[in-house]
């Protein structure tokens, strides 16, 4: 599968499994969605971020290419070649509703807040 399609397949397999998912539900509550359609995104493995992350978090910290060439040794599988190794990220957005409700409160979460933060996470 080339790259450019296996990107929109993925993103297709996140977007349905959060959109179709009965436990993206504030159940109890009005049955609405938790959280709105994902946020995906892709970086190489080998973005300068992750050596970043190295100086901020602390050397111990792996980078991608790392954790796969651990792995690889690991399960005695060839590594893969630098450049090959790739982050998915996605961000699950809370309801409108729910940031909308939460905004109001001044002194503890809004129930839809606290629901999905309990049940969402």
């Amino acid at each position: 599968m080339r790259e450019m399609e296996f990107r929109r397949w993925m993103v297709s397999e996140i977007e349905d499994y959060v959109t179709s998912c009965p436990d993206n539900s504030l159940k109890g509550i009005d049955d609405t969605p938790m959280f709105e359609w994902p946020l995906v995104g892709f970086v190489s493995g080998v973005d300068s971020i992750f050596i970043q992350l190295k100086t901020v978090i602390g050397e111990f910290h792996l980078t991608p290419q790392e954790v796969m060439a651990k792995a690889a040794v690991r399960r005695k599988v060839e590594i893969p070649p630098e450049g090959d190794v790739s982050v998915i990220s996605y961000v699950l957005p809370i309801s409108g509703a729910t940031r909308k409700e939460n905004a109001g409160m001044t002194d503890m979460p809004s129930r839809r807040s606290a629901h999905t933060r309990c049940y969402g996470e």
